[in-house]
């Protein structure tokens, strides 16, 4: 079984990241503050379809964009995972 090091590096290879420890670093970097509130589910969101879209720029010629875009961000969303915003009531 992998642990959660290994885990991050065996997805981030395969989202065509190496795994340095800039890359592993900014990944730890957005759960850290989302954890702590400081950034919301949606600015993780913006941050990660920022990395989508660079990393399609070099996409393998084998897929298409929008499958290599969903393998990306599945992956991406083991690494940060978001929880979908709580429904607020309406107030009248």
């Amino acid at each position: 079984m992998q642990n959660d090091h290994e885990r991050i590096h065996a997805n981030l290879e395969a989202i065509g990241i190496r795994a340095s420890g800039a890359a592993v670093g900014l990944f730890q970097l957005l759960k850290e503050l989302l954890e702590a509130r400081v950034l919301d589910g949606e600015a993780i969101n913006r941050i990660k379809e920022a990395i989508i879209t660079d990393l399609a720029a070099t996409r393998p010629r084998s897929q298409t964009l929008a499958e290599y875009e969903q393998r990306v961000r599945e992956r991406m969303d083991t690494l940060v995972p978001v929880e979908p915003a709580p429904e607020t009531p309406l107030r009248h």
